[in-house]
C-alpha cells in the first residue's frame, strides 16, 4: 500500500468488518481523502472480495487515471491487477482482480449477465452525480443482492446525503470520515458588473474571460501564493476557448502554460493534464471532468466559475434543451476540494457567499431531468414487468416513463399492449445507442445497409465533424454530406481541414463507426448512390416522431408531428425538400408558441413513410369552418400519424354545414337575432298569454335548436349576419298563428293623430308607446293589447322627443298631471298647440301655423 497516510484509512478496517456482516454499505469523506484509490486495495487485500471488483467512474479519464494510480501503488503496470474498460478501450487481462469501468461499461454488462457471474462487489463511486447510469446500476445491483448472498455493494461520495440511500438499501451501515487532510480557504469574489450567469444568458459572453483572470491575478499575487498550478472550472468547450483566447492576450504575472482539458480531447491529451509539467506553473481550464476523482498533479489553487451545462429534457415538445446553469452547493464543494488534495489549498469563487446560500444543496438527478427511453429500455430488458414497480432509488415521473413507453412502441421496441421488449427492442437494449439511433442501425442491417448505418449512427451521436466555416452545399440530407467528406478522408488521406473537417471529430466518429461494424454481421457493400437515396428511410426507423413539413417551398419554418413548430438552423443543407426528418433538434425557448431549431435533417419521400410505417400513415375526412374563408370547407387529408401530408377539397353536404356553421354562430346568437328581437319578444309574450296558439319555441334552448335550419344555405358567418331572420321566424308561423300575434300583440297602434307608432316589446316593464302628448289629444284611455288584458305603458314625449310623463293610466294623467305639463312647456315649445281642454283638441304631429 501506499506508505503516504490519507484520512480514508482510518475508516478502512471498520468498512471491512462491516461488510463482513452486511452485504451492502455507504461511504461518504470529502474530497481528497483517498476513498476512490484505497478503498478497493483495502477490499482486495482483505480477501473478503470473492472474485473481480467492479468499480464505477463516472469518466473516461477518471477512469483511466483511477486504474493508474492503482497501478503504480502494487507496483504493476495497468492491465495485470488493475485494469480499466472504457468504450473503445480495454486494457485487462485473466488476471484482473480490479476492473475500473465507466457507467455504459457497467449497464451493458448487467443486461448481458443480470446475475454478475464471477463479480463479488461493485463500487458505485461519486455517486452524488447521480447519473442515469448510475441510478440503474444502484437498482440493478440492489435487486442481485436479493439472490446473491456473496455479493458486496458499496456506494461512495464526498457530499452525498446518505440517510435516504442506506433506507434504500434495507438499511445498510453508514461509514463517513467529516475532517479534510489539508486546509483549504474559500473565497467569494463578485465580478465588477455582478453575477454571470444572467449576463451570459443576456449575451454578454465577453464577461468570463475578464472575471477569471481577475481572480488569477489575486491568487498569483497573494501573500498566499505557493507556486502551485491553478485549476479553472469552466462550463463548456466553447468559454475554453474563450478564457484561453483572453488569456492569451493578457498575460498572467509569470506567464504560465494554458491546459485546456475537457471531454473531447483525445485520450493522449486527457491523460497528458493529469502528468506534473516539468518547468513553471500551469492554468488548466477544465470542465466537469475534473470535478470528482481525479487528482490534477500540481493543483493548490482553483477558481470556480459557478456555471455548468446540463441537459434537461422538455416533456412538452419531447425535446432535450442543452441548459447554462449555476452548479449546486455540493458541486461547489467538490470543485474546492480539488485544491486541498495533496496540500493546504486556496479556492476562489466567481460569485458572492449571498448568491452561494440561496444555491440548491444537491444536483437534480439526471434521471429526473432526461429523456427516459434509454432507462426504460434497460429496465425492460432486466426485469419485463410494469416499470411504474420497479423500485428505483429515486423514482421518475410515470409521465416520464409514459411518454418513453409510446416512443419504444412507436419504433417498434415494445408491443402495442404489454412490457415484454420485442425482438427489435432486445437488440436495441444492447447497443451502445440511444433507442432512436439503435433503431436506425437495425434498420439499416435489415436493408442490408449496415454500413451506411454504423455511419450515420456515429455521426448522429458524436460531436459535430464540420468546422463552423466550411462549405455546405444544399443536399437532401446534412448527414449524407458529411458521410461523404469522411469516406473522401478515408480515400484520399489528404488532411482533414482541407475538407473542412475537424480531425478529433472525425476519429472519434471511425472509432465509433468501427464499433458498430464489429457488432453487426458482415455485409455485402452496396452501391453507394442507391445507398443515399434510401437515407431518409433509414433515419425515419428512429425519428418517425419527428416527420416534418415545411411551411411553403424554400421556407425554413415547417410543422413536425405533433404539432409543434421548427425551423431549419442556417447550417442545415436540406432546403428544397417539403418533407424532411429533423434529425437533431434543439428546444429553443419554452411556450406553446415555441419554435425548436432543427440542426440536422433529411428529406423524406411519402413513398418511404408507406413503406417503413404504413400503420401510421391515414387518411381522414374533414369538414370545418374555416375562419380566414368565412365558410365550411371539406378536406380529405393524408396524415402522418397526426401530421398533414397532403390535402384536397370534397363537397359538403350542406345539412352538415349549416349544423357546423351553427356551432361557430351560436356564442354569436344575439347578434345575429338582434334585427328580430322585437318580433321575438312578441312570440315569447304570446307564448305566456295565449299558449294555446301553440307558438313556435323562442326561448334560448329553442333558438339554438333552430340555429341549423336558420344556417341552411349560409355560406359564413357574414352571410348570417345579413340574414332577414323576421321573415324566417314569420314563416315559421301558419295563417292563423300571424293573424292571431297581429290581432294580440300588434307591431304598430294607431294613435288619434292618424299615425301608427311602432310597440316597443323589448322593456323591462312591458311593451311601451312612445309617442308626442300632442297626438293622443281626444283620446281618454289607455291604449291596450291581448284584447284589452295589458295596457300598454305609454311614453309621453315632448315635441324635443323626451318623455315628460310616464304612466299606464291617459285618463288620470289628462285630469291631474296635463296642466302642469302644460304650462312648464308651452313656453318653451309656442308653435306646438297646447289647449286647456286636451278632450276636446284636435289630436295632431304637426305644429301651429304662423
Amino acid at each position: 500500500m501506499d506508505p503516504c497516510d490519507l484520512p480514508i484509512d482510518r475508516v478502512l478496517p471498520d468498512l471491512v468488518r462491516t461488510l463482513r456482516t452486511s452485504p451492502a454499505a455507504v461511504l461518504t469523506a470529502p474530497p481528497g481523502a483517498g476513498k476512490t484509490t484505497r478503498v478497493p486495495l483495502a477490499l482486495l487485500q482483505s480477501r473478503l472480495v470473492e472474485g473481480q471488483l467492479l468499480l464505477l467512474q463516472p469518466r473516461r479519464l477518471a477512469t483511466r487515471a483511477v486504474a493508474r494510480m492503482m497501478a503504480h501503488t502494487l507496483g504493476q503496470p495497468v492491465g495485470q491487477t488493475i485494469g480499466y474498460r472504457v468504450r473503445f478501450e480495454d486494457c485487462s487481462s485473466a488476471a484482473t482482480r480490479i476492473l475500473v469501468v465507466t457507467e455504459g461499461i457497467l449497464t451493458r454488462r448487467l443486461l448481458v449477465d443480470p446475475v454478475l457471474e464471477g463479480v463479488g462487489c461493485v463500487i458505485l463511486d461519486e455517486f452524488h452525480e447521480r447519473s442515469i447510469h448510475a441510478d440503474l446500476a444502484l437498482a440493478f445491483v440492489h435487486e442481485l443482492l436479493e439472490v446473491r448472498d456473496d455479493l458486496l455493494l458499496v456506494v461512495m461520495s464526498a457530499t452525498l446525503q446518505a440517510g435516504p440511500i442506506c433506507r434504500y438499501l434495507d438499511d445498510c451501515p453508514h461509514l463517513s470520515i467529516d475532517t479534510r487532510q489539508h486546509p483549504l480557504t474559500v473565497e467569494h469574489q463578485v465580478p465588477d458588473a455582478g453575477a454571470l450567469l444572467p449576463r451570459i444568458r443576456r449575451g454578454e459572453r465577453t464577461v468570463l474571460g475578464p472575471a477569471v483572470r481577475r481572480a488569477l491575478h489575486h491568487l498569483i499575487t497573494g501573500p498566499d501564493d505557493d507556486g502551485g498550478d491553478l485549476l479553472v472550472f469552466l462550463p463548456g468547450v466553447a468559454e475554453i476557448r474563450a478564457v484561453q483566447l483572453h488569456l492569451q492576450q493578457h498575460p498572467l504575472p509569470g506567464s504560465p502554460v494554458l491546459v485546456p482539458l475537457h471531454g473531447s480531447l483525445p485520450a493522449q491529451e486527457q491523460d497528458r493534464a493529469l502528468e506534473p509539467h516539468a518547468t513553471g506553473r500551469r492554468v488548466v481550464l477544465s470542465t466537469n471532468i475534473a470535478q470528482t476523482s481525479l487528482t490534477v498533479p500540481g493543483i493548490t489553487a482553483v477558481v470556480d466559475s459557478g456555471l455548468a451545462k446540463q441537459m434537461t429534457f422538455d416533456p412538452g415538445p419531447g425535446l432535450e434543451r442543452l441548459e447554462l446553469i449555476h452548479v449546486s452547493q455540493d458541486s461547489a464543494t467538490q470543485r474546492s476540494g480539488r485544491a486541498g488534495r495533496l496540500g493546504p489549498g486556496r479556492a476562489v469563487r466567481l460569485w458572492s457567499l449571498m448568491d452561494h446560500a440561496g444555491l440548491r444543496h444537491g444536483d437534480t438527478p439526471e434521471i429526473l431531468r432526461c429523456d427516459l427511453a434509454r432507462v426504460l429500455l434497460a429496465v425492460l430488458y432486466f426485469r419485463p414487468a410494469d416499470p411504474a414497480r420497479f423500485e428505483f432509488f429515486e423514482a421518475p415521473a410515470l409521465a416520464g416513463l409514459k411518454e418513453a413507453a409510446g416512443l419504444l412502441r412507436l419504433v417498434g421496441a415494445l408491443p402495442a399492449d404489454g412490457f415484454a421488449l420485442t425482438v427489435l427492442g432486445r437488440r436495441l437494449a444492447l447497443l451502445p445507442l440511444a433507442p432512436r439511433i439503435g433503431a436506425v442501425l437495425d434498420h439499416a442491417v435489415q436493408q442490408g445497409e449496415g454500413a451506411v448505418g454504423a455511419m450515420l449512427a456515429a455521426l448522429v451521436s458524436e460531436r459535430e465533424v464540420l468546422q463552423r466555416d466550411s462549405q455546405r452545399p444544399t443536399t437532401d440530407c446534412d448527414l449524407n454530406h458529411r458521410r461523404e467528406l469522411v469516406l473522401e478522408l478515408e480515400r484520399t488521406g489528404i488532411a482533414p481541414s482541407q475538407l473542412g473537417l475537424e480531425p478529433m471529430a472525425v476519429r472519434a466518429v471511425q472509432q465509433a463507426r468501427d464499433q458498430l461494424l464489429a457488432s453487426i454481421p458482415r455485409q455485402p457493400a452496396h452501391d453507394r448512390g442507391a445507398a443515399e437515396t434510401s437515407t431518409g428511410e433509414l433515419l425515419l426507423a428512429g425519428f418517425p416522431d419527428r416527420v416534418c413539413r415545411r411551411a411553403s417551398p424554400g421556407s425554413d419554418d415547417a410543422l413536425m408531428v405533433g404539432g409543434r413548430g421548427v425551423r431549419l438552423a442556417r447550417e442545415s443543407c436540406v432546403r428544397d425538400a417539403e418533407l424532411f426528418v429533423a434529425v437533431q433538434v434543439e428546444a429553443t425557448r419554452r411556450g406553446p408558441h415555441a419554435r425548436s431549431l432543427v440542426r440536422l435533417a433529411s428529406a423524406v419521400t411519402r413513398e418511404a413513410l408507406a413503406l417503413t410505417f404504413p400503420e401510421l400513415l391515414h387518411r381522414e375526412e374533414q369538414v370545418a369552418y374555416d375562419a380566414q374563408q368565412d365558410r365550411v370547407v371539406g378536406r380529405q387529408r393524408l396524415l402522418f400519424i397526426d401530421l398533414v401530408i397532403d390535402e384536397t377539397s370534397i363537397t359538403v353536404d350542406p345539412q352538415q354545414a349549416a349544423l357546423i356553421l351553427a356551432r361557430v354562430a351560436e356564442p354569436q346568437l344575439e347578434v345575429v337575432l338582434h334585427p328580430a328581437a322585437q318580433l321575438l319578444a312578441r312570440l315569447r309574450l304570446a307564448a305566456v298569454h295565449q299558449p294555446d296558439a301553440r307558438w313556435p319555441d323562442v326561448s334560448p334552448p329553442g333558438l339554438r335548436e333552430w340555429l341549423p335550419e336558420l344556417c341552411l344555405g349560409c355560406h359564413g358567418l357574414r352571410a348570417l349576419r345579413r340574414l332577414d331572420v323576421s321573415t324566417r321566424l314569420l314563416d315559421r308561423l301558419d295563417h292563423r298563428q300571424r293573424r292571431l300575434l297581429d290581432q294580440l300583440l300588434p307591431e304598430r297602434i294607431a294613435v288619434p293623430s292618424g299615425r301608427r307608432v311602432a310597440v316597443d316589446y323589448l322593456a323591462d316593464s312591458g311593451p311601451v308607446l312612445a309617442v308626442k302628448l300632442q297626438e293622443l289629444f281626444g283620446l281618454d284611455d289607455t291604449p291596450t293589447l291581448l284584447q284589452g288584458r295589458l295596457p300598454l305603458t305609454l311614453h309621453l314625449l315632448a315635441p324635443s322627443g323626451r318623455p315628460v310623463q310616464i304612466t299606464r293610466d291617459l285618463r288620470s294623467f289628462w285630469s291631474e298631471a296635463y296642466q302642469q305639463v302644460r304650462k312648464d312647456l308651452r313656453g318653451r315649445y309656442p308653435k306646438h298647440p297646447w289647449p286647456e281642454d286636451p278632450h276636446s283638441a284636435a289630436p295632431t304631429a304637426r305644429t301651429k301655423r304662423r
